[in-house]
Formats: C-alpha cells, structure tokens, sequence
C-alpha cells in the first residue's frame, strides 16, 4: 500500500513539475492539457489547493477522493470524457466554481445540491436529460449555463431549479434566458415573444428553437412571389412583418424574409432565412448558393 501511495506521488510530482513538499505548499495547480487518464489519488491531500485546472485531459472519470479536497473554490474539469461524477463532489463546501463544460454527463448526483457555496456552474455541451431537484438549495448560485437540448427536456419551468441567471450557447455566442423563458416551461414559449423582446440575440434564440414555419403560421406572413422551379420544387417568398412591431428593440430589427420550398416528391419543407429586400423566388433561390451548378442547400426547419 505505501509503495502504491509512493508511486502515485511520484507520478504527481513528474505530471505538476513540483515536489511533493511544494506540491502541499500550493494554493493553485494547473494539470490541464497533460494527457492525464486517471487522476493519482495522491491529489485528495492536497489540504491547501483552492483552485485545482484538469481541463483538456482525457479523464472518463473522477475518483470519490476528490471530496477531501475541501478547501477548493474553483474546478474546471472541462474537455474531458466524464459520464459521471462521484457523490463525494458534495463534500466540496468552499466550491465556488464548477466548470464542467465539453463533457458526456448524462445526470449529475443529488449530492451537488449540497455546494452551498457554487456561485457558477458550467454544464454546457454534455448530454444532460434533466437537472437534479437538489439545485434549488444552490442557494449561491448566480450562472448556470445549460444546453438548449437540456432546457427543452426538463418538465419544469428553471424558475423550480434555481434564482440564477441562466444562459445557453447559441451559435457559439452565450446568450442569457430572457425572464419570459426562465418563469414557463419550453413548451409554453410563445412566438409573440418575437415582438417583446428588446434584445436582438434573444430574438435570434426565440427564431431558433420555435422554427421559421412555426412562426409563420402564428405570426401570419405576406407572400411576395410563388414560383415552381425546373424540378419542380414550388418556391415560396414569404415576409413577417416585425421592423414596426418590434418593442424598443436595442438596435433597428428588418423584417423577415423567407424562402420555402416544397419538395413535390417527398412533401418536405425546406426553409431559409433570405435578405429582406429581395421579391423574387428566383433571385432568392440564387443568393443560397456558392455556385449556381451547386444544388439549392435549405436549413430544414420541419
């Protein structure tokens, strides 16, 4: 047993670059990007460590010893191959950070609700079907940042989970849930959001998830021009009128104009957000491609 506890220091030591006595010394460690499978459970007595780096490793799991690490305000353990993590995770009551982004976790154990401390957490980019009940105690907790994926899942409202900002990635920009989003449940959104919201990302967000024909069909739309191509796709120009019914938008908002074709062979719908000046199928049809020899390339929104 000594001889394995000696060779887990050892392996610390040629891993951190630092002795086992500097290494007790030390308040903050940086073990990212070291290629690191499994963490030497050596780490666990490191009484003082209070921010401790593990992200871009190659990490499937996080032993339960982690927990003795209580001192520790800040973990990143981002860009690993985490599907799980140990109960102990709890025992974390100076945790104020929680990076856990890039990941595979499929849940997260009842035992996080008791990081009395956790201001941020992190769980974007994982495979999270729901949230534990135990957040609502994140009594802290100021930012959490959830996938899309995840929000649509969960069958209450994220006002239930927690009182902290909540933001999603979209488009690789972090985008904070406006009040309407965080107070109902996702299959409450309205499409008249639309026209409240004051904020252009958040409009952008309500466009993305709710789906262009969806907002069609609730909003209403002006059909500019209909047309049939050469292989007998029909095309349709259709016009949301919202540049005038947007509410003090930060920035001027032009209306929305779409392409809809329907593939007469499979009844499919394809649709795609085009610029607003334009009036013709034709013309709108040319502006999606690189090449005019290159086949029409349609966002599928049904």
């Amino acid at each position: 047993m000594k001889n394995n506890s000696e060779s887990d220091k050892r392996k610390l030591e040629e891993i951190s670059g630092y002795s086992w006595d500097e290494l007790n010394q030390l308040t903050e460690l940086d073990l990212s990007r070291k290629g690191i499978k499994k963490l030497p459970e050596c780490l666990s007595g490191l009484k003082n460590l209070q921010e401790l780096d593990l992200r871009e490793n190659q990490l499937a799991s996080v032993p339960e010893t982690i927990g003795n690490l209580e001192s520790l305000q800040e973990l990143n353990i981002g860009v690993n191959n985490l599907s799980t993590l140990p109960e102990s995770i709890g025992n974390l009551k100076s945790l104020e950070k929680l990076y856990l982004y890039l990941n595979h976790l499929t849940h997260l154990p009842e035992s996080i609700g008791e990081l009395k401390s956790l201001e941020f957490l992190d769980l974007l980019d994982n495979k999270l079907t729901c949230l534990p009940e135990s957040t609502v105690f994140l009594k802290k907790l100021t930012h959490l940042y959830i996938d899309l994926d995840l929000l649509q899942k969960l069958p209450l409202a994220l006002k239930h989970y927690t009182k902290a900002k909540i933001y999603i990635s979209l488009d690789e920009i972090e985008v904070r849930l406006p009040e309407q989003c965080v107070n109902h449940v996702f299959s409450e959104w309205k499409e008249e959001w639309l026209l409240e919201f004051k904020n252009t990302e958040h409009r952008m967000m309500l466009v993305k998830v709710l789906g262009y024909e969806m907002i069609m069909k609730k909003l209403g739309s002006i059909t500019l021009h209909k047309e049939i191509d050469r292989s007998g796709n029909e095309m349709e120009l259709h016009k949301i009128e919202i540049a005038s019914k947007v509410q003090s938008a930060d920035e001027p908002e032009e209306d929305i104009v779409l392409l809809k074709v329907v593939c007469p062979s499979t009844g499919k719908i394809h649709i795609l957000r085009v610029p607003p000046g334009m009036t013709d199928c034709e013309e709108a049809r040319r502006w999606t491609l690189f090449d005019e020899k290159i086949e029409m390339r349609f966002v599928d929104e049904t």
